[in-house]
């Protein structure tokens, strides 16, 4: 993963001109794919509530589905700009999204 990062900058400085690598930019890099891996895996706990739990009250079927079709757009901005962060990141809001959604399918 890091030898990607480090790279892609190598190429971003040779078309700027620069000769040294911007560390505050490697570190939010290396920072975003944490993030784009704990913001999905946040959902956890209402996966099992709906699951474990059978317990879908309160939530809402349209604001779900919204969030599972918001999470299929921003799979294809990823693949169509090949950002291999966001598509991480879709494809796991896609599954919990998902989850979510059939949870309140099968138990309303």
């Amino acid at each position: 993963m890091h030898g990607f990062i480090y790279r892609h900058h190598q190429k971003l400085r040779r078309e700027a001109g620069e000769t040294k690598l911007n560390l505050g930019v490697l570190f939010m890099d290396r920072l975003i794919w944490l993030v784009a891996l704990l913001g999905p895996l946040a959902t956890i706990p209402q996966v099992m509530t709906i699951w474990a739990g059978r317990e879908t009250e309160g939530l809402s079927l349209f604001s779900w589905s919204a969030y599972s079709l918001f999470s299929v757009v921003w799979l294809v901005y990823s693949l169509v700009h090949k950002e291999k962060v966001l598509l991480f990141n879709s494809i796991l809001w896609i599954i919990m999204n998902s989850l979510v959604l059939l949870g309140i399918l099968t138990y309303s």
